[in-house]
């Protein structure tokens, strides 16, 4: 032990270590044939000065199983291993988050949290609770920390409180430099399968959603598929992008792009939904806000497929699956089932009072650029029709001819 101070008693055969930082201390028996007097070892520790840490230092010797031999350093007495923490996390620090490359266990494992919520609280307190082999309190390692170093992107240091906060919503972690980080943008490099999950911000997933639940708060662009997805399926509070939907239910707030075929889904959104290059959407149904725009509707083996525009379809969709849950709820009291009801009839009259307000203003339409086939159910807004023959390159507006 190098540095370490020592002390011998009278007849040399006791040696007494203290390490430099002071929260040590080891004794070393020498091998002799005389009877070692316990005395000699109190003598010794008190000219050390030395007045605690014996049973942590009893503690650890019988935890490590040390032994007590000639010649061999035995720890006599070990200061106070309670350090306050330099910082205290409100987060999970284990997730290996990776913003540029994530899978879905990761996302699972890693915290949400809101613009303005505390991250980290930095323990400026000089001294902690560590204390040396003398008794005397130890400086922790808290007064060391620059809480500056610990800042990374979309996050804020304030002094007054000494607590790291959030600039925005979404993931928080630690990266690979312990640099508190906040994201609302990734990319998951795997497809989701059999699983149920909430998720944020501006997501890409390399991959396919499959037979699963999602619900997003956000941008979704999906570089794969959407498949079997009609438990609950896919509610996007925002843009989605997709290749394919097959059998499932697409749910978004904004808009709905997709770049091949849409195969007998229920699409719903407030904005648009287009496939103008390459798509074909056959079977199921679509409801917009504003616009459809797809290259090829129906399907040649006339397969009924319904596409309509009406006024704000994603919001009825979220007020009628809240109603249902109501109606699935026990409730505590009849006074929370009134105001339960209450509150869903007053959405669907707002709703209703909407939908008179901008009916004269919307400008419609669903078009499809190469052929709308047969068995295909045409409506904007009150005016409705079934196709009882193929049609090429039409767009159909309000007050188009062949709506009734």
């Amino acid at each position: 032990m190098a540095n370490n101070s020592y002390l011998l008693n009278k007849d040399d055969n006791l040696k007494l270590e203290i390490s430099e930082d002071k929260t040590s201390a080891y004794l070393t028996i020498k091998d002799t044939t005389e009877v070692i007097d316990a005395n000699d070892i109190v003598d010794l520790l008190k000219r050390a000065g030395i007045v605690t840490g014996f049973e942590e230092a009893a503690r650890i010797n019988r935890d490590n199983q040390n032994l007590k031999k000639h010649n061999n350093q035995i720890l006599i007495a070990q200061g106070s291993n309670a350090t306050v923490e330099p910082v205290t996390y409100f987060i999970n620090i284990e997730s290996k988050f990776n913003p540029a490359r994530l899978n879905w266990f990761t996302i699972k494992n890693t915290t949400i949290i809101s613009a303005d919520e505390q991250l980290a609280k930095i323990n400026l307190n000089t001294t902690g609770a560590e204390t040396d082999i003398y008794g005397n309190k130890l400086p922790n390692e808290a007064g060391k920390i620059n809480p500056h170093d610990l800042l990374g992107e979309n996050v804020y240091y304030n002094e007054e409180d000494f607590t790291i906060y959030s600039q925005i919503k979404g993931y928080a972690f630690l990266d690979e430099n312990k640099k508190l980080q906040v994201t609302d943008s990734f990319k998951v490099c795997e497809s989701l399968q059999n699983s149920s999950i909430y998720t944020y911000g501006d997501v890409t997933i390399e991959g396919d959603i499959v037979d699963s639940y999602v619900e997003h708060d956000g941008n979704l662009k999906v570089l794969g598929n959407i498949v079997n997805c009609r438990n609950g399926g896919i509610e996007i509070e925002g843009e989605l992008s997709l290749e394919t939907g097959d059998n499932s239910n697409i749910y978004a707030s904004k808009s709905i792009t997709f770049h091949k075929d849409i195969r007998y889904c229920r699409c719903i959104t407030d904005g648009f939904i287009s496939g103008a290059e390459n798509g074909a959407f056959v079977g199921g149904s679509a409801a917009a806000g504003n616009y459809i725009d797809i290259e090829k509707i129906g399907s040649p083996f006339h397969i009924a497929t319904s596409l309509e525009i009406g006024i704000t379809p994603f919001q009825k969709f979220k007020i009628s699956k809240r109603q249902k849950k109501l109606e699935k709820i026990t409730p505590d009291s009849l006074d929370f089932t009134l105001h339960s009801t209450q509150l869903a009839l007053e959405e669907n009259n707002f709703l209703r009072q909407l939908e008179k307000s901008l009916t004269k203003e919307l400008k419609p339409f669903i078009k499809a650029s190469k052929i709308i086939y047969q068995k295909t159910s045409i409506r904007i807004l009150d005016q409705a029709t079934t196709l009882s023959k193929d049609l090429s390159g039409h767009r159909f507006a309000k007050n188009d001819p062949k709506l009734s």
